[in-house]
């Protein structure tokens, strides 16, 4: 048997391609309706399949895409109706409810966004809308998949039909500016009123997010009228907190509203939003206010010892680059009240003990709240230097007497204790310029230990020596190393 060609090629009926174009459209048109198509699923993606092998397929994306296009537009007219309708309902509700409130305009402003009552409506019905556009797209897809794999993703100039669909979605949305800026607006106006402690419904938002960020319409519509609105937000409050709290208080408020921003961006924001709205935040709750901050309360702090306190004002004021402020202070805070202890004549008895138990404390703060900063560690030491010197000569002389204090028999501790007390006031003896007087003093009372055999240890008369050995070198320790 001889198989031949058709010496003419066949052709699909002449009422084919209409009666398969109509098809596929009514199946279309029943997606978007919601309801029940009246051909299977796999008979209509066959029919899809043929035209496309009859090389209709320019045509059929051409009518889907206007179809499409057409029932996109209906859905923003719709969001726009009940827009207009929502927004003035609850204008009067608003209004009334301001009236019977005896709240003014002036008011309203000051502490906030009006709140209109339909937000939470309209921004169900967007959510909606953008749900339903989503499954119908995917069901259409599913339909034309023959289409969009054979001729849609096989030209560079056409869309696949689900960034199609997207981009009248997006095409519609932006073309309505009253929906765009309602969508906008109720969100801001959600976001706003949970910051204010109310709840509200993180799914829906982020379903909201989510739809901006497939539009592209995140980062150009939606972020930065976020950003103004977050600006604004905390600068009000910031300017409010800073007044009615203290210090310490206003910290923890400041670190409470950061954390709930991280969070807030965790739950439904996208991503990319946190490094700028963290940003927005500590400079309105921080840099603005940084020099109150830091004038009025860390001198406080210090007194206090509070190092939790002082720990969360470091790590602000870090944040926002700010840390100079803080350096400046210590210091400062360090120079006054070292030389309150120095200078005041009826304080001798007490000045080296005085010192060590401010230093003791100082490095403490030192270490825990301000996490060994080597700007804070230099100012530190400049400051002991500057007012350990304040009186010539006198904390020298003192710091020696200290030193024969502890070394003399009767003198209660163990050796532990006397080593890690020598230590201490080895860290004082460099700060001090009159190291002579500090040599002279020592030297005249080593002698009267050993003469008078009241020194508490051989031990810890080297101990002592080696120290200063090791601080001033061999020359200026000679004498002694041979007295002991």
């Amino acid at each position: 048997m001889t198989i031949k060609p058709f010496k003419v090629k066949p052709k699909p009926p002449a009422e084919f391609e209409a009666e398969t174009f109509e098809a596929l459209a009514l199946a279309v048109a029943a997606v978007q309706q919601k309801r029940a198509t009246e051909r299977g699923q796999e008979e209509l993606y066959r029919s899809v399949e043929n035209l496309c092998i009859h090389h209709k397929a320019p045509q059929l994306y051409d009518r889907l895409f206007q179809q499409c296009d057409e029932h996109i537009a209906k859905a923003v007219r719709r969001l726009d109706a009940s827009s207009s309708s929502g927004s003035s309902a609850a204008s009067a509700s608003s209004a009334a409810a301001r009236s019977a409130n005896g709240t003014t305009e002036e008011e309203r402003g000051s502490a906030g966004p009006v709140v209109m009552g339909d937000d939470v409506g309209f921004l169900e019905r967007v959510r909606a809308e953008w749900r339903d556009h989503c499954e119908q797209m995917k069901t259409i897809r599913g339909i034309f998949l023959y289409l969009d794999r054979t001729y849609a993703l096989q030209q560079p100039q056409i869309r696949s039909l689900w960034d199609a669909g997207l981009e009248l979605f997006c095409k519609h949305l932006k073309s309505n500016a009253r929906v765009l800026d309602k969508v906008v607006a109720s969100m801001l106006s959600a976001i706003d009123r949970e910051r204010r402690g109310e709840g509200v419904n993180r799914s829906l938002l982020k379903t909201l997010v989510r739809m901006f960020t497939a539009l592209k319409l995140y980062h150009s519509t939606f972020q930065p009228a976020f950003l103004n609105a977050t600006r604004a937000f905390y600068r009000v409050e910031g300017e409010r907190e800073i007044q009615k709290l203290g210090v310490p208080d206003y910290l923890v408020h400041v670190t409470r509203r950061l954390k709930d921003e991280n969070e807030r961006v965790n739950h439904y924001l996208d991503a990319s939003t946190r490094d700028a709205l963290v940003v927005t935040v500590e400079r309105e709750l921080v840099l603005t206010h940084c020099g109150t901050l830091v004038r009025d309360g860390f001198a406080t702090m210090l007194d206090k010892g509070q190092r939790d306190d002082i720990a969360r004002l470091y790590y602000v004021l870090y944040r926002v680059d700010q840390l100079r402020l803080l350096v400046d202070a210590w210091k400062e805070y360090i120079k006054r009240t070292g030389k309150a202890i120095v200078v005041d004549p009826s304080n001798d008895k007490r000045m080296v003990s005085d010192i060590l138990e401010f230093k003791a404390r100082l490095d403490g703060i030192l270490s825990v709240a301000l996490k060994r900063n080597a700007d804070f560690a230099y100012a530190l030491k400049s400051a002991f230097e500057y007012f350990i010197n304040e009186r010539e000569n006198r904390p020298a002389e003192l710091i020696a007497k200290f030193v024969d204090s502890q070394l003399k028999r009767g003198n209660k501790g163990t050796t532990e204790e006397l080593e890690r007390t020598l230590d201490r006031v080895m860290e004082l003896f460099r700060f001090v310029n009159s190291k002579d007087v500090f040599l002279a003093f020592y030297m005249k009372d080593l002698a009267k230990r050993l003469l008078l055999d009241k020194s508490a240890s051989r031990d810890a008369e080297q101990y002592m020596i080696s120290k200063i050995k090791a601080e001033c070198g061999a020359g200026f320790t000679k004498k002694l190393e041979g007295m002991s």
